[in-house]
């Protein structure tokens, strides 16, 4: 409960106290008229009280109750009632109730072949799902939950590692069994295997059931928009890189993976809004590798994107070491998440976190009003274990580097009054003479 805000009782209190104040102004206001109009006599000319008979609805901690006013009583006199507006901050439609809804957000998975050989199992094929199970009951929880795809998938082999990945596309089986509802899978690795790639990626996502964005089979998909249904909130995703590590795009195809481009990113996320998101979250592959520190460019392109409005948050890739959450315009920025799966073994790239932003829609619109982090990292199995900073040893030592790299606490910055703190209450009425 945020600074100002008040429980239900307390804020049902003020409403009936507030009621006892209108009945009581009413009733004085009417003994005064009869008074004045019985020593005046009959003959006097009678004056108009015009009373202003509009009453606010009332919403009540979070949820709005329509509070029926009592009809009020016609005035025969020749003066007409006039009534003021109610102001939109004391209404709300009671089919637009006030919504939240949480989204987690996970670093880079990418496939070396140390992680590869844990997943093969010993009749053939691989089960990428143990070595994500401990992080599972945290992206599962959150109501839309988003992984970054850095590498391309293949069901058939030969795989490969760095420079240029290859994965079984089982990965995308484990994907789904972790809890991941979606991918962004624009990277500086989309181009590894060629069009061919990127067409079997896709396929793989696709008969796992979980949604992408970044890559595209054909121009007509690129031009599509990836719109997600979240409990009957239309979130919009966008994913793009800043390069394919100097290989040529994709069959050749400029579309078939989107790269980093402000006006482009806005072009999307406003064909988003136009097509019924209500939220729009871009997933950037950005940035120096090893550096925690933001870059100038990505600090440029965050303050361009988020500085519009179309973009509400911003999710980032590709340092493979976390970097910080900073806000601007209200709005978040992770700048990095480091790598959630690795091979990579010096020791601040096996750190990682589970990311979660918690949306409300509020007066003016939607907006973050929380950033929760699960520290995580890649044991020696290659495994993804949870990290505290409370427990011992190196996964304390991990839980610490990674919240203090976020940048703890995550809160946003003084912002529009919380969705959840009651309208003020209304006005004393007002009376005039005509």
């Amino acid at each position: 409960m945020g600074p100002g805000m008040t429980t239900d009782t307390s804020y049902a209190r003020e409403v009936d106290r507030q009621r006892d104040v209108v009945a009581t102004t009413a009733l004085g206001t009417a003994v005064a008229v009869l008074v004045a109009a019985l020593a005046v006599g009959a003959s006097a000319a009678p004056h108009a009280v015009a009373v202003e008979t509009a009453r606010p609805a009332l919403g009540i901690a979070g949820h709005v109750t329509e509070m029926a006013a009592p009809a009020p009583t016609p005035w025969t006199g020749p003066s007409v009632v006039r009534q003021r507006t109610t102001p939109d901050r004391y209404t709300r439609p009671p089919t637009q109730p006030y919504r939240t809804f949480t989204v987690a957000a996970t670093g880079d998975l990418l496939i070396h072949t140390p992680v590869r050989t844990r997943a093969a199992l010993p009749g053939g094929g691989f089960d990428f799902a143990p070595q994500l199970a401990a992080a599972a009951a945290d992206i599962a929880a959150a109501d839309l939950a988003v992984c970054h795809l850095e590498v391309p998938l293949d069901p058939d082999g030969p795989y490969s590692s760095y420079p240029r990945f290859n994965a079984p596309a089982e990965l995308a089986a484990g994907i789904a069994t972790t809890g991941w509802d979606a991918c962004s899978t624009a990277s500086n690795h989309s181009a590894d295997q060629g069009f061919d790639g990127v067409v079997q990626t896709l396929a793989a996502l696709d008969a796992a059931a979980v949604a992408h964005e970044g890559m595209y089979r054909s121009e007509d998909e690129w031009r599509g928009l990836r719109l997600l249904d979240v409990d009957g909130i239309a979130v919009g995703l966008i994913s793009a890189t800043y390069g394919l590590n100097g290989l040529p795009a994709p069959g050749g195809h400029e579309w078939s993976v989107l790269r980093i481009d402000p006006t482009v990113i806005l072009d999307r996320a406003r064909s988003l809004r136009a097509a019924g998101a209500e939220v729009v979250i871009a997933s950037l592959h950005w940035g120096a590798e090893y550096v925690h520190t933001p870059t100038t460019s990505q600090r440029e392109v965050a303050a361009a994107v988020l500085g519009d409005g179309a973009v509400d948050a911003i999710i980032g890739h590709h340092a493979h070491v976390v970097q910080p959450v900073e806000w601007i315009a209200g709005r978040p920025v992770v700048y990095g998440l480091g790598n959630f799966l690795s091979g990579q073994r010096p020791t601040e790239r096996r750190d990682g976190a589970v990311v979660t932003l918690e949306f409300s829609d509020s007066r003016t619109g939607w907006r973050v009003v929380a950033v929760h982090a699960q520290p995580t990292w890649v044991d020696d199995r290659y495994h993804v274990v949870l990290a505290d900073p409370d427990a011992a040893g190196v996964l304390a030592a991990s839980a610490q580097r990674t919240l203090g790299y976020l940048g703890v606490p995550l809160s946003p910055p003084p912002g529009p009054p919380d969705v959840h703190e009651p309208p003020p209450p209304p006005p004393r009425p007002h009376y005039e003479r005509g």
